[in-house]
């Protein structure tokens, strides 16, 4: 999406590309876990900063480097759009969203 940023992607049997070995969504979780991460906390995006999907009420929410919630967000259009929207927009030439 951005050059700094990265969604993971899904775990498959086969790696589509060696570029893509260390962005599977379920060895990323992982290694958070065994970092302090919290099981109601399922991160699908890192970079900038940490973005989780909380699964007890299914909320877009980006976390501290402690892994608390930082923001919340009702719909990944909402995350997108108040984060990397935000963030990256005007650096990469995006032409303004209409509100």
């Amino acid at each position: 999406i951005f050059d700094s940023e990265t969604l993971l992607r899904p775990t498959v049997t086969s790696i589509p590309n060696g570029s893509f070995v260390s962005d599977d969504i379920e060895g990323r979780n992982s290694a958070h876990a065994a970092t302090g991460k919290p099981s109601e906390l399922y991160i699908f995006q890192h970079g900038t900063f940490l973005s989780a999907i909380r699964l007890s009420d299914q909320k877009f929410v980006t976390l501290t480097k402690d892994y608390a919630v930082n923001n919340s967000y009702g719909s990944l259009d909402d995350w997108y759009v108040s984060t990397l929207r935000a963030e990256f927009g005007e650096r990469y030439g995006l032409a303004p969203l209409k509100t």
